[in-house]
């Protein structure tokens, strides 16, 4: 038995053998020669300890062995070498079959797993044995293989693994020998440590980079294996077999989708397998792109509107309201026509920004577009060089014109967020939008689609925000819409539609925002709107609704911007208003409604713009808005008030406009009105008041406009008053014309009899 000194040396020879016949591998390889009869020895020459047999002359066939071992090894030439063969051949009958390398070949022998392949086709390994190891490829297919830093500290770590094997089991070829170098101390001991340190460095960094490889071999697969005509043939195919353009459209190069084929076809830099999972998804997008470019884009949309919008009511001397431009809606020609997106947009630039857009960059980095993120990255790593499952397509205002292709939605089933919103798409929106069962975001807001809304849109299970304002769609609201209860937004405004509100949209019980105005819409407000307690921002303003304001609406307790201005609504104004108690936008001018005012308003805290305008209200200025400190805007003119200005108005130190001329007021001006520090409009003119305007109104330095002609006021206006016109007064109208004027005034900008 050889002691510890003994066995450590002879270790070491070994070690040098091996190192020897690895060089002499290679050398062979290089130049052309068999190996040297003792380079192939374990041992070597150097004998050192227990006898060995010196294996024989390399025979002929050495330099194929060489080759094979050193690059060309295979998953039989790995199995070798775990027996310890070392020549990367698995012997000739294992398993009693036999396996032949030239009929199985499998790059990776020892050199191309330390340093990688070497520069060559790597598909090309089956002929290598005929080709010399120096000789780069000339096949056109050739790509130069450089593996990345990620892929080569695994194979060094892998192939330190394959060394410590080897050289474990060369010197543990006896059972014996194995148990006292594991067991007892020394050089034996520290291989199996290192041995088992290794292994726990590659095992989970083989696992990620295999999961790498395949992902990038999955991404980067080239196409360029098949002939242009087998290629055009299984895309083709492809696109055709699942449902996502007509055969008929493919076979003609001037539409969008031939275009868009021959470009993923022939011209496409990043030269996709043809099997490859989202191909056809990059071609919808290519599609997509066509058809908003070229003479796509100046096609002329002609839009048919059997009706037209009524002119709007002239509002002489009122100043734009808060959030109400108050401008008369866009007439139509007498035949309902009108033309859009004509050669009126020729010559203009198409697409702001279209960064990456038909390059070699995978389609998950084009601009608005993201994907599905990659297994390992973060949820939010949407927007990288990849192709992959599109989840979300953003045009917002990059000046896009033309049509919307279905293809986008056919071949992109999980896309879940799409915003077209602010450009310049026309035509009808493609159904196959509804069936995007991931949709949650739907955008086409200002831009020139027509047509109606899809019914089968009230299918699509998830969505939560539709906005289609501000386009030319007509025909009535689905009659299922009380289905969509995960919305939570709804935009339809500053379109044609007709018809009434399904009574079903009390359904929608999460619903937050719902504008639906400036359309066509008739009939009465359905008492269902009581249900929908989450609501905050209700706008019906600027249709044809009729009849009166249902009680229910006292139970949208969350409520906090209601509009049905603009309409044909008629009977007094619900005492239930009092209950929305987070109110802070009340917009009910332009109707008929009649009585007088509630007095329950004096309890929303939180009112900061009344308009009630317009009507056939009646009665006086209840005395609880004193308690309404937060109210800035006051519009109760063009009305039937009969009564006085509260002294509570001094209360309102917020008050920025007060507007109740033209009505029946009758009483004084109160002086209280001076603690109005934020008042900057005045206009209490064309009713019955008395007395004089009283001094205390030259406190309020911010005033711009004072009316008060067309009362039965009368005696001076002071002095301290006409100072405001060197500070921000610039209109004061009083009754101070004719030879006996009602009103002294030595200032006034305009006089009135």
């Amino acid at each position: 038995m050889l002691n510890t000194f003994e066995k450590t040396k002879a270790h070491e020879a070994r070690r040098a053998a091996i190192q020897r016949q690895m060089e002499a591998m290679e050398a062979a390889a290089s130049t052309g020669r068999t190996a040297p009869a003792g380079a192939g020895s374990p041992d070597g020459s150097t004998g050192g300890g227990a006898a060995r047999r010196r294996s024989p002359p390399a025979p002929a066939g050495s330099l194929e062995t060489a080759r094979r071992f050193l690059w060309d090894e295979g998953e039989g030439g790995e199995e070798a070498a775990a027996a310890g063969t070392g020549t990367g051949m698995t012997p000739a009958n294992k398993g009693g079959d036999s396996y032949s390398y030239k009929s199985n070949p499998q790059p990776g022998g020892f050199m191309s797993k330390l340093f990688g392949p070497s520069t060559r086709n790597i598909n090309a390994a089956a002929s290598m044995k005929n080709v010399n190891l120096n000789e780069p490829s000339t096949s056109a297919a050739s790509k130069e293989y450089r593996p990345s830093i990620f892929t080569s500290c695994y194979i060094f770590f892998r192939n330190l693994l394959l060394t410590c094997a080897l050289s474990i089991g060369q010197c543990c070829s006896k059972s014996r020998e194995c148990v006292e170098m594991a067991l007892g101390g020394g050089r034996g001991k520290k291989l199996c440590i290192a041995l088992i340190v290794i292994l726990l460095v590659c095992i989970p960094v083989t696992i990620w980079t295999q999961v790498r490889d395949d992902e990038s071999e999955s991404t980067s697969r080239s196409g360029s294996d098949l002939s242009p005509a087998d290629r055009l043939e299984e895309i083709r195919g492809r696109i055709v077999d699942e449902g996502i353009s007509d055969l008929a459209l493919l076979n003609d190069p001037s539409s969008p989708q031939g275009m868009a084929l021959d470009w993923i076809v022939n011209k496409d830099p990043a030269d996709l397998d043809t099997n490859h999972a989202y191909i056809t998804q990059r071609y919808a997008l290519a599609v997509f792109y066509f058809s908003t470019h070229g003479d796509n884009m100046f096609q002329t949309a002609v839009i048919n509107i059997t009706e037209t919008i009524p002119p709007a009511e002239a509002d002489t001397g009122d100043a734009t309201r808060i959030g109400d431009e108050d401008t008369a809606p866009m007439q139509l020609p007498a035949d309902g026509e009108v033309e859009v997106v004509g050669d009126d947009l020729a010559g203009q630039d198409n697409w702001m920004d279209e960064t990456g857009w038909m390059t070699e960059q995978g389609h998950c980095a084009w601009y608005g577009i993201e994907c599905h993120h990659r297994p390992g990255t973060s949820v939010y790593n949407t927007h990288y060089d990849g192709n992959h499952g599109v989840i979300l397509v953003n045009m917002t205002e990059n000046n896009v014109r033309g049509s919307v292709p279905s293809e986008v939605f056919k071949a992109c089933p999980d896309i879940r967020w799409i915003s077209l919103a602010g450009n310049g798409f026309f035509g009808t929106l493609p159904t196959e939008v509804t069936k995007l069962n991931e949709l949650r975001y739907l955008s086409l807001a200002n831009n020139f689609f027509t047509g109606t809304l899809p019914p089968a849109i009230t299918t699509v299970p998830d969505l939560n925000r539709l906005y289609m304002d501000g386009n030319f769609f007509k025909g009535h609201l689905p009659a299922n819409i009380g289905n969509m209860t995960n919305l939570l937004s709804l935009s339809i405004f500053d379109n044609y539609f007709t018809g009434t509100i399904p009574r079903n949209i009390g359904n929608l019980n999460n619903l937050t925002a719902l504008y639906i105005d400036i359309n066509h819409l008739t009939g009465t407000l359905p008492t269902t709107l009581g249900r929908l307690t989450e609501m905050v921002d209700f706008r019906l303003r600027h249709n044809r609704f009729e009849g009166s304001i249902p009680t229910e609406i006292g139970l949208m307790e969350k409520m906090e911007i209601l509009y049905l201005d603009r309409n044909d609504l008629t009977g007094t104004i619900p005492t239930q208003m009092g209950l929305v108690t987070r109110l802070t936008e009340l917009h009910l001018y332009r109707n008929k409604l009649v009585g007088a005012i509630p007095t329950e308003f004096g309890a929303l805290p939180d009112l900061t713009s009344l308009y009630l305008d317009n009507n056939h209200l009646s009665g006086d200025i209840p005395t609880e808005f004193g308690r309404l400190n937060d109210l800035e805007q006051v519009y109760l003119h063009k009305n039937r008030l009969n009564g006085t200005i509260p002294t509570e108005i001094g209360q309102m130190e917020e008050l920025r406009n007060f507007r109740v001329y033209t009505n029946g007021m009758v009483g004084t001006l109160p002086s209280e009105i001076g603690n109005c520090y934020n008042l900057q409009h005045v206009y209490v003119h064309d009713n019955l008041m008395e007395g004089t305007i009283p001094e205390q109104v030259a406190e309020l330095s911010k005033l711009q406009n004072l009316r008060t002609y067309w009362n039965r006021m009368d005696g001076e206006v002071p002095e301290a008053i006409c100072d405001l016109l060197e500070l921000q007064l610039t209109e004061l109208k009083t009754d101070c014309a004719g030879d006996e004027p009602k009103v002294e005034c030595s200032c006034c900008t305009v006089c009135f009899t």
